[in-house]
């Protein structure tokens, strides 16, 4: 496996109680046989350490969490312009949503109390965003209309819980 710049490689599984493939992916020829999971791990002293994922699912106590049908929901408030939730680190859970948002111009920014309260109608207890951090201005957008991740990860918002 090709190992990413902080060490993580994909995390590949084997053995005889395994599944032998999904459905939609059959084995090709010369297959190692390997299931490939969506985790990014890193062996140290002989364990496996899950370090992330590939996509954006949200890893929360062994619960996988997708992290769209929650920013979904917060774009319903009408006072939220754009939203992007990603996984924090939680020393309990392993990982945790937590949400950036930009707020319409001429509304009042929400507080996170009143935004947690809005989204646990739709969500349940463990979508609902641990923090919710607001940015000033729309988010950065990219041509197929996806909120650009190096703006959400430079730290420039300010934390509204």
């Amino acid at each position: 496996l090709e190992t990413s710049a902080d060490g993580s490689s994909q995390i590949r599984v084997r053995g005889r109680s395994l599944m032998r493939s999904y459905a939609d992916e059959p084995w090709t020829e010369g297959s190692d046989h390997s299931l490939r999971t969506s985790d990014l791990g890193e062996v140290r002293d002989g364990l496996w350490y899950v370090r992330g994922r590939l996509d954006r699912a949200i890893n929360r106590g062994g619960v996988l969490i997708a992290a769209e049908p929650i920013e979904e929901t917060i774009l319903r408030h009408p006072a939220v312009e754009s939203a992007r939730v990603e996984a924090q680190p939680d020393p309990f859970w392993g990982e945790t949503p937590v949400a950036t948002l930009s707020v319409r111009d001429g509304h009042v920014p929400p507080s996170s109390e009143e935004l947690r309260q809005f989204c646990a109608r739709w969500l349940t207890p463990e979508e609902v965003p641990a923090r919710f951090d607001l940015r000033g201005g729309a988010l950065a957008m990219s041509v197929k209309d996806r909120i650009m991740l190096a703006q959400v990860d430079d730290g420039g918002g300010s934390e509204l819980c």
